[in-house]
């Protein structure tokens, strides 16, 4: 068996021994990040198509630093579940965390994805679609989203 010696690794070396030791990290979680990035980059996509056509401002290089800091920040929540799941709560049956946590992001996603779709075709089911759930949550939490939404901006 040959032992490498980290320091005589040339850069493609080092870079592979990263990348391996990130997929090695992530893969009980594989099917979660790749369904994470699968919908954070589908929902990158089709805000970038409404922002060119709709809005005409084209591609915001700080609204795509937001993307990859939500990527990331995904990615790591749902690693952090998955230690919590498996590590620390041991006394417990499974609660299946980094599944919920992945519903949780991949959820709101899609709704963004369905927001852009319905501005994007005019389609009346899209429309129906923003709507009921814009009431929705409305009723359920008791504020007024344009009102929110404004101040967060």
């Amino acid at each position: 068996m040959k032992f490498y010696n980290l320091t005589t690794l040339g850069m493609g070396g080092k870079l592979t021994l990263l990348v391996s030791s990130i997929a090695s990290i992530l893969a009980p979680i594989q099917a979660l990040s790749v369904c994470i990035i699968l919908f954070i980059l589908t929902d990158f996509a089709f805000g970038l198509i409404v922002s060119v056509r709709v809005k005409k401002q084209g591609f915001i290089s700080k609204k795509a630093y937001h993307t990859i800091w939500k990527l990331i920040g995904a990615e790591v929540c749902v690693l952090l579940a998955w230690v919590l799941d498996v590590h620390v709560l041991t006394f417990m049956p499974t609660l299946f965390l980094p599944n919920i946590f992945t519903g949780l992001i991949c959820g709101a996603d899609l709704w963004s994805i369905l927001t852009n779709f319905a501005i994007l075709s005019h389609h009346p089911i899209f429309r129906v679609i923003k709507k009921w759930g814009r009431c929705e949550i409305e009723n359920k939490l008791g504020v007024d989203l344009a009102v929110e939404l404004e101040k967060n901006n």
